[in-house]
């Protein structure tokens, strides 16, 4: 495991329906891919993204916060969104069967918690909140 600035963009999906929800997760992983971000975990209607995980050869082409706007542009009332930046413990993890690249989270518990009381349609800056601390 290595240890690293990480930044993240948790993104909950509720699409009209079964069909919508997929196609709008299929919307939000293309557009993050697109914007150089590394789609982390799909969990039901849960996107996980992630930056500073692993090297790019090419610059991102959207910031964080950048990437948070187009996405609840582009998907109005059917996403919240939550995210941020910090040091974190990200590499090879799992067992023999079962093993993934992927990021441990401090503020993980809090960034699910902050996400889940939003209402649809809005997003949260954790980076705002503790720069206020």
């Amino acid at each position: 495991m290595s240890q690293g600035p990480v930044e993240f963009i948790f993104v909950m999906a509720q699409g009209h329906g079964d069909q919508d929800t997929a196609e709008l997760i299929g919307a939000i992983t293309a557009d993050a891919h697109g914007a150089g971000w590394m789609v982390q975990a799909l969990l039901c209607n849960l996107v996980v993204l992630v930056r500073g995980t692993v090297p790019l050869r090419e610059p991102p082409m959207l910031a964080r916060a950048a990437l948070v706007q187009q996405l609840m542009d582009t998907c109005a009332r059917r996403i919240k969104a939550v995210h941020g930046a910090e040091q974190a413990l990200f590499g090879t993890m799992g067992s023999s069967a079962r093993k993934a690249h992927g990021v441990l989270l401090p503020s993980f518990p809090q960034a699910l918690g902050q996400l889940l009381a939003l209402p649809l349609g809005q997003s949260h800056d954790l980076g705002a909140e503790a720069a206020a601390l």
